[in-house]
């Protein structure tokens, strides 16, 4: 198969979802927080994690599913420098979304080197790369943040039981005072089954 040709498969995002909360119940039944998504690639899916030299700064990437399903190549200082470990984290349940969502086509691409790899994903068309992208990210929020869990800790964070304004945060992000409980609950309904 040709970049030039490359189809991504079609996902809508209440499917991601329910593929993403299917398999963290598979290889996460506990749904422990915070799932133990390094313990799920190395010991549960038996996933080599390869440290690469550079491949951040040279390619642009934190992290790369490899054609042959059984690595996962990571930026080595990302992954020697625990400032990076959430990001990391990330990066994995991100390959994963890849592994669950597009093993079909995935097979599809020739099997060569890192740098082959690399290069057929840079010039497939940006559609379907974006594509590709958009479903591998909506798993990855969805496999690491349980939308239960969420609401638990909006909730307890940004309102007191009698009223809706908003209480301290411990996040550094942009507070989401202007939503109410209902709002947010609504927000986070799971997909329907």
């Amino acid at each position: 198969m040709e970049p030039e040709s490359f189809k991504a498969p079609f996902f809508d995002q209440q499917e991601i979802w329910r593929q993403a909360d299917a398999f963290r119940r598979r290889v996460w039944p506990s749904n422990e927080i915070p799932i133990g998504v390094m313990e799920i690639v190395e010991f549960e899916l038996d996933l080599e994690i390869r440290p690469i030299s550079r491949l951040r700064e040279d390619n642009d990437i934190d992290a790369l599913l490899l054609g042959n399903w059984k690595t996962i190549v990571v930026d080595q200082a990302q992954y020697m420098d625990d400032r990076y470990a959430n990001r990391l984290r990330f990066s994995m349940a991100h390959e994963l979304g890849h592994y669950v969502l597009h093993q079909t086509i995935f097979q599809q691409i020739p099997r060569g080197s890192i740098q082959e790899w690399i290069d057929f994903m840079r010039d497939m068309p940006e559609k379907e790369y974006s594509f590709l992208e958009y479903h591998a990210y909506e798993f990855a929020g969805r496999f690491l943040v349980l939308p239960e869990a969420l609401r638990r800790e909006l909730t307890q964070l940004f309102f007191s039981p009698s009223r809706t304004e908003c209480q301290g945060s411990s996040f550094k992000a942009t507070p989401i005072c202007c939503i109410s409980p209902s709002q947010c609950h609504a927000n986070l309904k799971s997909p329907a089954a």
